[in-house]
């Protein structure tokens, strides 16, 4: 255990504690001047604001920042500023397109087939107020196989009956018919709730988006929805295409990466000076 010092008192020679500043024969001993604290240097503050926990903070942010960086990038790189124009019917023929970013011509939706994403939070909710991420829906051409079926199911009805079967989607025994097969299959954000979503077949003039295979394929879960209707399609084949989205500037991703790689530097920089101020003590 330390003690203060001791020190004789110049006025009568007692032995007094240097903390104290008056002896018991009345003389007042001078208090040592106090030193102070040297003025923090850029060194100094920069530790004292970024420490360690702050380090490890701006590493995760910096990681990132380059990972959606290098998402940007991939989806954009082979892409020009105005969709390429395509029939769907040569994508379902097997032909690849060249250009990411893409203008489907005309095409029927089929929601009716859809499925979406949610967040692990919201699946236990009841269907109305399920919140969705994200939503998938096959799009086929006009001359598809199964809407050429519908087609000649509606005519054969409404011949027999005189009634519109447009709505059905069923085969008249009950069964719900099945595409087969497809090529591109939507993601949209269009829609906030599960019970937002159509059950039906809609017809469109065109669709645009960038094509999103690079870095989002239909999980295993996803693939297994889409066999059961779709039982002949591959779906390492399958056009992914992010509805409404355009292909990110140069400069975007470029401000991600150098932003992402900034903040790694500036907390290993830290690191490395923390470590040598605490070996030179």
């Amino acid at each position: 255990m330390r003690t203060a010092p001791f020190h004789k008192c110049p006025e009568c020679g007692n032995v007094t504690l240097e903390r104290r500043t008056k002896c018991a024969c009345g003389f007042k001993v001078e208090e040592p001047p106090k030193e102070r604290p040297k003025p923090l240097g850029f060194r100094g503050r920069l530790l004292r604001f970024v420490d360690s926990r702050s380090q490890v903070v701006l590493v995760l942010i910096g990681l990132g920042l380059l990972y959606y960086g290098y998402e940007k990038y991939q989806v954009s790189r082979d892409t020009t500023t105005e969709p390429l124009a395509v029939e769907l019917a040569q994508l379902e023929s097997g032909e690849r397109p060249m250009n990411n970013h893409l203008r489907i011509g005309e095409h029927f939706r089929l929601y009716l087939f859809a499925f979406y994403e949610t967040k692990l939070s919201e699946e236990d909710m009841p269907e109305p107020l399920r919140r969705v991420e994200a939503v998938y829906y096959p799009i086929v051409s006009t001359s598809h196989p199964y809407i050429k079926g519908i087609e000649e199911l509606v005519v054969e009805k409404s011949g027999k009956n005189g009634e519109d079967d447009s709505e059905r989607k069923d085969d008249g025994n009950g069964k719900r018919r099945r595409p087969g097969t497809m090529a591109v299959l939507v993601k949209t954000k269009r829609y906030r709730f599960a019970s937002e979503v159509p059950a039906t077949i809609d017809r469109s003039d065109q669709i645009q988006g960038l094509v999103i295979n690079s870095i989002r394929r239909p999980l295993a879960e996803e693939a297994e929805i889409i066999r059961k209707n779709f039982p002949d399609v591959d779906t390492n084949k399958l056009i992914v295409l992010d509805e409404g989205r355009t292909p990110s500037p140069l400069t975007s991703y470029s401000l991600f990466f150098a932003g992402g790689a900034a903040l790694i530097v500036l907390a290993f920089t830290c690191y490395f000076m923390e470590r040598a101020d605490r070996k030179a003590k």
